[in-house]
């Protein structure tokens, strides 16, 4: 994680909950690894500690189920997350991903 890059409080998915895909607004449980979702979507949908939702294009890997990526969207928060921040997140913050 480099200096500029925020250290957020995400919120986990709940236990044996799979990710889902967004394909053309429809969406669908994701069966495949973490690493396939990140790899084949445009953008990941995280949640905040106060449950907004956050997107964020991923820039690359930073482990085997840890990554960095830019916020392209964030829903109103109670948080300073800004666009254009960059974060960082495990597999498990992921709620879904869009492609």
């Amino acid at each position: 994680m480099n200096a500029q890059t925020h250290s957020i409080t995400w919120q986990r998915r709940q236990a044996g909950e799979s990710p889902t895909l967004i394909r053309n607004g429809l969406e669908e449980r994701f069966s495949g690894s973490m690493a396939e979702l990140v790899k084949s979507t445009s953008a990941v949908t995280l949640l905040t500690r106060d449950g907004a939702e956050v997107q964020v294009q991923v820039r690359h890997a930073l482990g085997s189920d840890s990554w960095e990526g830019t916020i392209v969207r964030v829903a109103p928060t109670n948080s300073s997350l800004k666009l254009g921040a960059t974060v960082s997140f495990e597999a498990s913050h992921v709620q879904s991903g869009s492609v």
